[in-house]
């Protein structure tokens, strides 16, 4: 009996000293992810914070005096913006040329900057809004750095600022898992178990990762694809020429490249000459290049194709307006959705159901000590 007790004794030692070491190797690694998921932190918030501080730049009355945007199809953003305006601040007179501002410090721009294109971009039509925006606009304004006179743009790009939020966003969220794991394994190593409390501490930030990332997407992809396909429906047929055609090329991570067609024309409306490049709303790229080859050899420049203009806007067309295969695009986040939304909804439920059986079981332990009560002890 005795040998039995002690071999009871030691195995669950041991099992306890292998749960502290499992533990133990489970804070390093939870550390070691806490600090890696920081680095995208830190990396969003201080771009996050250079937009900010950009949009804070003093707003100055200017006047645009050229703002034209050339096309060369050699380069991987084909569009440029050649810009000057001239704005007086401090009793001086300054020029500047950026429609955004740069992205690091710079000096006074020299005498011939206004020969050069800047603020290059793949979509024709967002360079061509912001031109219609500024040459109509009766009192423009742009922002000039305080520290530097000399620096000045039109506009903040929101995109890096949405995209620097949505990054660090995303890289808060797995650092809130690599604190659950953190918390998990401490209370492991305490011999306070903490299994129970995996669900809470790690999926929380885990599903809710899915569940912004979903909800992002949707709001920014799947809402204006609706949208433009409900309203294209009053788009205007117009005869177009092409003017380039070409195969864009998107690089990935890991080697792989996706492929594009690319077609820029030219169409009037109203008596007044405008530019698009744009295919479909949704402007995605796919492997395979073969077929998109085809689609380029069969749109040689002179070509005259249809293109459907916004006739309340008329700088906006597209090629395609029906929900072509791109529109499946937009059903991309709907299993980010499901599985973020899904999993926060299953841990609600699950820390219900532990609360339930913890108060039922508490009931029941408070009964079985009164019934076993001696005759005559007060309970």
């Amino acid at each position: 009996m005795i040998k039995r007790i002690t071999s009871r004794r030691n195995s669950t030692a041991a099992r306890q000293a292998g749960t502290a070491a499992g533990g133990i190797g489970g804070i390093i690694f939870a550390l070691v992810w806490i600090c890696f998921s920081s680095v995208f932190v830190a990396v969003g918030s201080k771009s996050a914070w250079r937009s900010l501080t950009q949009s804070a730049w003093q707003h100055v009355p200017c006047a645009i005096d050229e703002f034209q945007i050339l096309d060369d199809p050699s380069q991987d953003e084909p569009f440029s913006v050649k810009l000057t305006f001239h704005y007086e601040t401090g009793g001086r007179q300054h020029c500047g040329h950026c429609l955004y501002p740069p992205k690091a410090p710079t000096t006074k721009p020299p005498a011939t900057s206004q020969t050069i294109a800047q603020d290059r971009d793949k979509d024709y039509e967002k360079l061509a809004a912001l031109q219609q925006q500024y040459l109509t606009a009766s009192d423009p304004v742009c922002l000039v750095d305080p520290q530097n006179p000399d620096t000045a743009a039109l506009m903040v790009k929101r995109d890096d600022l949405w995209g620097s939020l949505a990054f660090g966003g995303f890289g808060l969220c797995f650092v809130g898992v690599g604190v659950g794991l953190l918390l998990q394994n401490i209370r492991q190593v305490r011999g306070g178990g903490g299994a129970e409390n995996f669900p809470a501490a790690i999926g929380v930030p885990f599903f809710g990762l899915f569940a912004a990332a979903g909800c992002g997407m949707f709001c920014f992809i799947s809402v204006p694809l609706v949208k433009h396909l409900w309203i294209s429906q009053s788009w205007v047929a117009t005869p177009a020429t092409v003017q380039w055609s070409r195969i864009a090329i998107s690089s990935g991570n890991k080697g792989g490249s996706t492929y594009k067609v690319d077609i820029f024309y030219q169409y009037t409306f109203a008596g007044k000459p405008y530019h698009s490049n744009r295919s479909d709303f949704i402007q995605a790229s796919s492997s395979g290049r073969s077929g998109k080859e085809a689609l380029v050899r069969a749109n040689p420049p002179g070509k005259t194709i249809t293109c459907y203009v916004n006739p309340n806007q008329p700088w906006e067309a597209v090629r395609n307006c029906g929900p072509g295969w791109s529109a499946l695009f937009g059903l991309f986040p709907i299993p980010f959705m499901a599985v973020g939304i899904g999993g926060l909804w299953y841990l609600v439920r699950q820390s219900k159901s532990l609360r339930r059986k913890s108060l039922t079981g508490s009931s029941s332990g408070h009964a079985k000590r009164s019934v076993a009560a001696p005759p005559g002890h007060p309970t």
